[in-house]
């Protein structure tokens, strides 16, 4: 799969085979790995400005001991389950909860 074909947004990329996605994850490590994706349609959820996924080990570490140089301000989510939860200002990217409000 080439690095221009690798949609994590797309549904369809989690239903691939596990070795088909971990190349793809390997591709973005080494070609891209701070990559943008547009967000997902999510019935009549507004669309917002899209998303960047870390795929880096280290690039990982380093947003998630600086939250308030990396925050993501009103935060993202690619669980519409977790919606009300990215709509307050102290969520990450992906949700989860960030200081003051998580324990270390």
């Amino acid at each position: 799969m080439g690095i221009d074909e690798i949609n994590l947004t797309d549904p369809a990329f989690w239903t691939r085979p596990l070795e088909e996605r971990q190349a793809a994850f390997a591709t973005l490590r080494r070609e891209r790995p701070i990559a943008f994706f547009d967000e997902p349609l999510f019935g009549d959820t507004p669309v917002g400005p899209g998303y960047y996924a870390l795929t880096r080990y280290d690039d990982v570490v380093e947003v998630s001991r600086n939250p308030e140089v990396y925050c993501s301000g009103l935060g993202s989510t690619s669980r519409p389950q977790w919606r009300p939860l990215a709509t307050t200002p102290t969520t990450s990217l992906h949700g989860e909860v960030t200081p003051p409000r998580c324990p270390r």
